[in-house]
């Protein structure tokens, strides 16, 4: 059960470091000056460093992340809607059962009152017959 909320929360812990080196222009370090006008120039961090961010990929990154936590989101609450209604369910089943259980022995007694009755006034035995009943 808690495998896979490890494997996506390391799923999110490295698109947040993708997302972080790129933010910072450890990767994709270019001497060139940004092409698109939807980039944002930052300052210059070194003589051959400059940052900058795309902000369409900015965009999309974040949209990612959103729809993935959302994703998390309704998996968890699904999950802890599947566990209340199987614990109810598992309630329902045991008042049932206790239920029938209760009702069984009631048949039971009921059968056995009939059958004392019949063997006490049924006498099927010959020899008996002549006997006075008591």
């Amino acid at each position: 059960m808690e495998d896979w909320k490890d494997y996506i929360s390391i799923i999110l812990f490295l698109f947040i470091v993708l997302g972080g080196l790129v933010l910072l222009g450890t990767w994709g370090m270019s001497n060139a000056k940004p092409k698109t006008a939807r980039s944002y120039r930052g300052t210059v961090v070194d003589d051959n460093a400059v940052v900058s961010i795309n902000l369409k990929w900015l965009g999309q990154m974040l949209l990612l992340i959103a729809g993935l936590v959302y994703s998390y989101y309704q998996v968890i609450s699904r999950i802890d809607n599947l566990e209340r209604r199987v614990d109810n369910a598992d309630t329902s089943i045991t008042e049932l059962v206790k239920k029938h259980i209760e009702e069984e022995k009631r048949l039971k007694l009921d059968m056995e009152e009939r059958i004392s009755f019949f063997e006490k006034e049924l006498n099927l035995n010959p020899f008996s017959w002549k006997r006075k009943k008591k």
